[in-house]
């Protein structure tokens, strides 16, 4: 029960596109350079496999582990700033055609868009089913 709370919480971040500690801080907006192909889609929401990914991992009677086996979570999550390998590949061009591209490394900076971790918020809505699951229990 526990645990698809925090599922449902952490893939609400999705949605609400921003994470909801005490405050709600709201995600970095893209960057005007690739915002134009990204019109009316959501950040972080290409395909929805890194919402969809968001998952129980275990349980037990003292932990719930929630995760993602997404490669890319972690950066998304926490931001990256760093050199990336980018392996030779094919790209489309403005002329329809595909064309080689070279292995190269490649600058990036991407901001931390939270979607998983602690959060007050979840912590409180947790204790209060905690709570009523006890109340039911000892209301019999």
């Amino acid at each position: 029960m526990l645990g698809n709370e925090a599922t449902n919480f952490f893939r609400e971040s999705f949605r609400r596109q921003g994470w909801k500690d005490r405050v709600t801080e709201m995600w970095k907006a893209r960057n005007p350079k690739y915002a134009a192909r990204n019109t009316g889609r959501a950040i972080l929401i290409n395909s929805g496999r890194l919402r969809n990914s968001i998952r129980l991992i275990s349980h037990s009677f003292s932990l719930t582990e929630i995760g993602t086996d997404v490669p890319y979570a972690a950066a998304h999550n926490w931001g990256f700033s760093g050199r990336v390998n980018v392996p030779r590949h094919q790209r489309r061009g403005r002329d329809g055609k595909y064309h080689e591209v070279q292995a190269h490394t490649k600058q990036m900076n991407m901001p931390r868009r939270q979607f998983m971790g602690n959060s007050d918020t979840l912590e409180k809505e947790i204790e209060r089913i905690i709570d009523r699951e006890i109340d039911k229990i000892f209301s019999i």
